[in-house]
C-alpha cells in the first residue's frame, strides 16, 4: 500500500448532460468512490501486522479485520478470513439520486446481475464486474478526495540526513484511501466496463497493459487502476498521508 497519492484532482461536481430527447439536464451518472474493498487472507493476525506497519487503524469487527485511518469515521477495507489471498468484492459508492437511474442504466448496458456473495450486506445493486468480480453499488457519502492531496516537500540536497535510521523515522498516518489497482486479464475490456457501467473516464494508459480512471465526480488522478496479470488480483490501495511522531 502506498504511503502517497500524487496527480491533480478534478473539482467536486456533478457534470450534466444533455438528454437527447427531452432537452433538459440531468446529473451525469458515475460512481464517485470506492466505498470498501473486500479482501480474503488465511491470517488474520499477519494482515493485521502489515496493515497496521503502514499506519492504518486495523479494528476487530465480526470476526473480520477493518481497516480505518486515524481520526476518519470511514471503512475502508475488510479483511476476512479465506483459503487463499483473494480479491472477494469491491464496493462502489454513488448518489441517492442516482439509485434509480443505475438500475434503468445496468439494465441498458446489458450488465449481469448477481446474488450478494456469502457474507456481503445484501443492500445496493450488485452486478458481475470483470474478471469475475463481485461489484457493489451502493448509496453512501462521498469518500473520495476532491482535491490534490496534501504535498511534504523533501529536505534540500544534502550528504546526511537524507535517509534517517530506523530508529528515527517518523511514523506515517494516512489521511484517507484514495484509490485501488486491480489486476485483470483483459485491462481493455474491464476498461470499457468501468468506463461505460460506472462512469468512469480515462486519465491515462500504456497500451493494453495498464490504465488509469478517474470519476467526474471529483477524485485524484485516478480512482481504480487497471493492471495486465493472468486474473483478477488486488495489486494495492493507495491514500494520502502526513508523518507524525511515533
Amino acid at each position: 500500500m502506498h504511503r502517497t497519492v500524487a496527480g491533480a484532482a478534478l473539482p467536486e461536481s456533478k457534470e450534466t448532460t444533455m438528454t437527447q430527447n427531452q432537452g433538459k439536464h440531468e446529473p451525469l451518472l458515475a460512481v464517485h468512490s470506492v466505498d470498501e474493498f473486500v479482501f480474503g487472507v488465511p491470517d488474520l493476525e499477519v494482515a493485521r501486522h502489515f496493515y497496521s506497519s503502514f499506519g492504518l487503524d486495523a479494528r476487530d469487527e465480526r470476526g473480520a479485520l477493518a481497516l480505518y485511518t486515524f481520526g476518519h469515521p470511514h471503512r475502508w477495507a475488510r479483511i476476512v478470513r479465506a483459503d487463499t489471498k483473494r480479491l472477494l468484492w469491491l464496493s462502489l459508492g454513488i448518489y441517492a439520486d442516482d439509485l434509480a437511474r443505475y438500475e434503468e442504466h445496468l439494465a441498458a448496458q446489458g450488465a449481469e446481475r448477481i446474488a450478494p456473495p456469502s457474507g456481503a450486506g445484501t443492500d445496493g445493486l450488485w452486478i458481475q464486474g470483470p474478471d469475475g468480480l463481485a461489484v457493489q453499488l451502493r448509496v453512501a457519502e462521498k469518500s473520495s478526495p476532491s482535491q490534490p492531496s496534501p504535498r511534504e516537500f523533501p529536505p534540500e540536497s544534502a550528504n546526511v540526513g537524507r535517509s534517517p535510521s530506523r530508529s528515527k523515522a517518523q511514523a506515517a498516518r494516512p489521511l484517507y484511501l484514495s484509490h485501488i489497482l486491480l489486476f485483470s486479464a483483459d485491462v481493455d475490456s474491464a476498461r470499457r466496463f468501468y468506463e461505460d457501467v460506472m462512469g468512469l473516464r480515462l486519465s491515462d494508459k500504456s497500451g493494453s497493459v495498464i490504465a488509469f480512471m478517474h470519476s467526474p465526480h471529483g477524485s485524484d488522478h485516478h480512482l481504480i487502476a487497471l493492471a495486465k496479470s493472468e486474473g483478477l488480483g488486488l495489486h494495492h490501495s493507495s491514500g494520502a498521508c502526513l508523518p507524525s511522531t511515533p
